[in-house]
C-alpha cells in the first residue's frame, strides 16, 4: 500500500489514453505547464498520470485535462473521486473543455477552464469559482516557466518510431 502524506494545494490529473497504441508514449505537457506556473507562485501541485497507474492523493482541488476521446474515462474517474472527496473542487481543462465546456459541467465538474489555463489556474487558486472561466492569452511565451518535469522518470515513457 502506498500512502502519500504530502499535502498538495491541487492535484492535476492526466487520464489514461486507451485509444493510443502505447499509453505511456509521452507525458502530456499542458498540465505540466500549469503545475510549473503554480509552483512558480508557491502553490504545492502534483501531476498524476493515470496511464502509469499512479496514485491520486488527497487535495482540496483536482484538475483534469480532457481531450474528447478521454471524456468517458474522465467521467468515471470524476464520479469515483467525488465519492471519496465530496468536499473537493473539481476543474476540467484541455481541448474538450475549450470546445464543449457545458458538456463537462453537465458531467459533474464544478468548473471548466475554456481557454489556455496558465492564467486561469491562478484565478482558480485565488478563489474564482465561475462555472466557466476564460483566462487571458499568453502574450509572451517566455513569461511562462518550462513544464514541471520533476516527477517524470524517462523509463516510464516509451516513445518509438519505426521500432527504434
Amino acid at each position: 500500500m502506498h500512502i502519500d502524506i504530502m499535502y498538495y494545494d491541487i492535484v492535476l490529473i492526466s487520464p489514461p489514453s486507451p485509444y493510443l497504441i502505447t499509453q505511456n508514449s509521452f507525458p502530456r505537457l499542458g498540465i505540466r505547464y500549469l503545475s510549473a506556473v503554480l509552483k512558480q507562485h508557491s502553490y504545492k501541485s502534483l501531476v498524476v498520470d493515470l496511464a502509469l497507474d499512479e496514485t491520486i492523493p488527497v487535495a482540496p482541488i483536482y484538475g483534469f485535462t480532457v481531450s474528447s476521446p478521454d471524456v468517458l474515462i474522465v467521467e468515471e474517474a470524476l464520479v469515483q473521486l467525488k465519492a471519496l472527496h465530496p468536499d473537493a473542487h473539481f476543474v476540467a481543462g484541455g481541448p474538450h473543455a475549450i470546445v464543449q465546456p457545458e458538456d463537462l459541467l453537465q458531467k459533474g465538474f464544478d468548473q471548466v477552464c475554456a481557454s489556455g489555463g496558465e492564467d486561469a489556474i491562478l484565478e482558480i487558486m485565488e478563489g474564482n469559482r465561475e462555472k466557466i472561466i476564460i483566462g487571458k492569452p499568453i502574450k509572451k511565451l517566455d513569461s511562462i516557466p518550462f513544464p514541471d518535469r520533476e516527477k517524470d522518470i524517462a523509463q516510464k515513457y516509451r516513445w518509438t518510431m519505426n521500432g527504434l
